[in-house]
């Protein structure tokens, strides 16, 4: 695939085609809250989740995709590269947490549990606001869920990069300083996933953890919360 993307640029496949590929803006531009051991304040009130002019009645749905947003322009760029790729008929919702005031910021852990809670997907996309579908659409997710079915029935959380218990990692993206990149034979069994796009089963009740905060290893809980419940986290 050729690198047209230009520095600070990453191409995130969720699939292991060739042709697979998510773009994603570099995660350092606007990410100013900081890691987990740093505790942001946390408002004592419910959580809101904004569902913006999707269809968000209580009819199951086949994907919800939930993303905490502190960009604006950038989730709405990543929310139309997903309506214009097939994640935009009557059977998706879209639903976020506004993280965009300075001063209260709601952290990965308990935002991510308020979507999961609200969604009606029985597949709950939990991606990076400035993820943006480029080549694939809707369908090559159908058909890496539909194998992850073949293969693993216990499955529960599925993401495109992550490592083993013997830290191995497993990944396919494509990114300014090398092109696609395939590392490990895909599918693969794993103990924690990259947090840029985790795709969750609803029925498996996963959540994150409610003792920890912050904005990183959210992956590694939820494939550990997965492992302790009975099921397994998979590269894909």
């Amino acid at each position: 695939m050729a690198d047209q993307f230009g520095n600070g640029r990453r191409v995130l496949p969720y699939g292991n085609s060739a042709s697979s590929a998510f773009h994603r803006l570099h995660p350092r531009t606007d990410q100013k809250v900081g890691a987990m051991e740093e505790h942001p304040k946390q408002s004592v009130a419910a959580i809101e989740v904004v569902a913006p002019g999707t269809q968000n009645d209580k009819e199951t749905k086949a994907y919800s995709i939930g993303t905490l947003v502190r960009n604006r322009e950038k989730y709405e760029a990543m929310r139309d590269t997903f309506l214009n790729n097939g994640f935009s008929g009557q059977d998706c919702e879209y639903l976020f947490v506004d993280n965009t005031r300075e001063g209260e910021q709601t952290s990965a852990y308990r935002g991510l549990n308020a979507i999961l809670n609200a969604a009606h997907g029985t597949y709950v996309i939990l991606c990076h606001q400035d993820v943006q579908i480029i080549t694939d659409n809707r369908t090559v997710l159908d058909d890496r869920l539909a194998e992850m079915d073949r293969i693993d029935p216990n499955w529960a959380v599925v993401g495109n990069a992550g490592c083993n218990g013997l830290g191995e990692v497993f990944m396919r993206i494509t990114d300014p300083y090398e092109k696609d990149q395939h590392r490990g034979s895909l599918p693969a069994k794993v103990v924690s996933l990259d947090e840029k796009f985790i795709v969750a089963r609803r029925d498996a009740r996963l959540a994150f953890s409610n003792d920890l905060c912050g904005f990183h290893f959210y992956g590694t809980d939820i494939c550990l919360n997965a492992d302790v419940r009975g099921y397994t986290a998979h590269m894909s």
